[in-house]
């Protein structure tokens, strides 16, 4: 006689099933990846376009920018429009105002991890007279 018993077709089966499983949750696991790529990519593009108009502001009005809070118009609607951003202008020349520390971070880790993943970008520049 040829061909299989239940028991081969069975087993085939329950191997069959095994890695369709694994294949489904390395999908989700991707999913999951790139949205929290996505994510952080905002954050970052956020922080350089407030750097870029901070770099374009008048010295003299830096140190007004410090404690500065911002939105960023493509996370906000998940926020429920909370403050994502803010600014940090800091003196570094040792209080001769020479020299200013400009710091933009953008982060969620206010909000809880099951609505949006953690993420956070900052980045930091200086600035002299």
């Amino acid at each position: 006689m040829k061909g299989f018993t239940l028991l081969e077709v069975i087993i085939a089966m329950t191997i069959l099933v095994v890695g369709v499983v694994g294949l489904l949750g390395g999908f989700s696991l991707g999913l999951n990846s790139n949205q929290n790529l996505q994510h952080q990519t905002l954050a970052t593009k956020a922080c350089q376009e407030m750097m870029e108009q901070l770099k374009a502001m008048d010295f003299a009005n830096l140190p007004a920018q410090n404690g500065l809070l911002f939105d960023t118009f493509e996370i906000k609607e998940e926020r429920n429009g909370d403050n994502l951003g803010n600014v940090i202008v800091a003196d570094v020349s040792g209080g001769l105002g020479n020299v200013l520390e400009i710091t933009v971070t953008v982060s969620n880790t206010a909000v809880a991890p099951a609505v949006i993943p953690p993420f956070s970008a900052r980045l930091v520049s200086r600035r002299s007279r």
